[in-house]
């Protein structure tokens, strides 16, 4: 999955989980896809605390499309997928 992607879909994750939608501006964290392990989200100006203490887990749903989870946890999020036809 291209960096973007991956990228586009983490941050909408975050956004998603705060409950603001786009009313909070996403160019107001970065999120660090390309480090070795899991998204992170590397710096963020806005008025939530501990932006460390964020998880973010992607997935692959199919090939060529890119999800995201994002939750304000101290512990790993862990994903099961199950595909039928």
């Amino acid at each position: 999955i291209p960096a973007f992607y991956a990228m586009w879909t983490a941050k909408e994750a975050v956004l998603k989980a705060l409950g603001t939608g786009f009313s909070l501006a996403s160019n107001s964290f970065t999120v660090d896809v390309l480090g070795p392990g899991k998204p992170t989200i590397a710096h963020a100006e806005w008025p939530y605390p501990d932006y460390q203490d964020w998880q973010i887990a992607r997935f692959d749903p199919a090939p060529h499309f890119a999800g995201a989870i994002a939750a304000r946890t101290p512990l790993p999020i862990r994903i099961n997928l199950s595909f039928w036809n």
